[in-house]
């Protein structure tokens, strides 16, 4: 069976010194190289099979002169040399292995699977969604007050508020009194009037970081938007524009 090789992971195999020395510089050199490799094998094995067995080893108890033993020792040690022995299969990269078959002949097959223009459209978009996120949480960093300020800002105006409630209960409580009515206007200038100057400040400051961070999000989400909408011709030239002051 042909095997199939990802074009992906021959794009990852490194070769050795020693084997780019041998000509070994990618996977069809490498496939080949083992190819020839593994057909040397193969004969190697092909001829251990057909030959005789290597008679026994001669032993002197087994000869009446130590000159017949010597000539049939001489005579053992030639067949000895001549003899052929195994030696290990040819090993390889698991992909170049798989691509020679069994016969030592190459029988693969690059695997194209380079991402599509689809594919790659869309790592573009989320790679400048990512960037937008990011220039979007710096900008609404720098809208909030420094990091160990802000909770205590947030508890601050809520105590404020508390006091503004306090005063629009006391002048309820004053009209009822009075059996008056009490018009919803006059309150707010009441409790504006009572409200520390500093206060006041604070609510306003609150707001307007409430507005910038409000108008940092709306514009990151058009942005992020027209992200979507962009071509693989249009995409390279698309700029992040600035959020925030």
């Amino acid at each position: 069976m042909t095997h199939k090789v990802l074009k992906s992971q021959i794009a990852l195999m490194t070769f050795t010194p020693e084997e780019q020395k041998r000509g070994i510089m990618d996977f069809s050199s490498a496939v080949d190289n083992y190819a020839t490799e593994l057909l040397h094998w193969l004969d190697r094995e092909a001829k251990i099979a057909a030959q005789a067995p290597l008679p026994p080893k001669p032993i002197p108890g087994d000869f009446k002169t130590p000159e017949e033993f010597a000539e049939a020792w001489r005579g053992w040690k030639a067949k000895q040399l001549k003899h052929i022995h195994p030696v290990r299969r040819p090993v390889a990269h698991p992909d170049v292995a798989a691509a020679v078959n069994n016969d030592g002949h190459v029988d693969f097959e690059v695997v194209n699977d380079d991402p599509t223009a689809e594919q790659v459209l869309r790592g573009k978009k989320n790679e400048l969604l990512g960037q937008i996120h990011r220039a979007e949480l710096e900008a609404i960093d720098r809208a909030l007050p420094p990091l160990g300020k802000r909770r205590h800002a947030n508890l601050h105006e809520s105590d404020i508020h508390a006091a503004d409630n306090a005063v629009r209960q006391a002048l309820a409580d004053e009209a009822v009194a009075k059996k008056s009515e009490l018009d919803a206007s006059d309150v707010e200038k009441a409790v504006l009037a009572r409200r520390p100057k500093h206060h006041t400040q604070h609510l306003a400051d609150q707001e307007s970081r409430r507005a910038k961070v409000d108008a940092i999000v709306r514009a990151a989400a058009q942005v992020m938007s027209d992200v979507e909408d962009l071509t693989a011709d249009n995409i390279g030239s698309f700029k992040i524009p600035a959020f925030g002051n």
